[in-house]
């Protein structure tokens, strides 16, 4: 029998499944919505001239950069030991996410700062040069960022390639995720 103040451990998980879910996208959101707002306020300093080909060149190549780099390192985390409890390797999991999201946004911001730098630094102060930076960061952040199945199936396969199990799927609300290196059901 459980007592008000301890409810049972499944009741646990799935009170706060959502809120941690909605907490990642309204923190990924607000950042994103800052990129937009710093174009409002840029709007009124910069010109709409033509930008110069040779910086708007560098900003792809920038954004290529960063995505290579996000790719390469923004989901690269230490496997968890197998012998890992379950509650300790999904607080650990989450922290490890939350860690890996928040490397993927600084590396996709960057384009868009890089751009209102380079805005300011050549010739014609381009307003545009900054929207090429911010709709490179945007999709960046759509990509890698933004919390889905996708991204989340990265971390996990990383945290439990030697074999422990997560529970990062559960903890975010995606289910029983993608299964797991062991014997699937069926399966002798």
């Amino acid at each position: 029998m459980t007592t008000p103040s301890q409810p049972p451990e499944d009741h646990e998980t799935r009170s706060w499944t959502a809120p941690v879910m909605t907490s990642l996208k309204v923190l990924v959101g607000g950042i994103s919505g800052g990129i937009a707002l710093m174009g409002v306020a840029l709007a009124f300093i910069l010109k709409f001239t033509a930008p110069p080909l040779w910086a708007v060149a560098v900003l792809l190549l920038i954004g290529l950069g960063a995505h290579t780099v996000i790719v390469a390192v923004g989901y690269r985390a230490k496997p968890l030991p197998p012998q890992t409890p379950t509650r300790d390797a999904g607080a650990l999991s989450m922290r490890v996410f939350r860690s890996l999201m928040m490397v993927r946004m600084a590396l996709a911001e960057s384009v868009a700062l890089l751009g209102i730098l380079l805005a300011f630094v050549t010739t014609g102060t381009s307003w545009l040069l900054f929207a090429v930076g911010a709709a490179v960061s945007l999709l960046l952040i759509a990509l890698h960022v933004w919390p889905s199945r996708s991204t989340v199936d990265r971390v996990v396969t990383a945290l439990e390639k030697d074999g422990a199990r997560t529970g990062l799927h559960e903890t975010l609300g995606l289910g029983d995720g993608p299964p797991g290196p062991g014997p699937q059901p069926g399966q002798p």
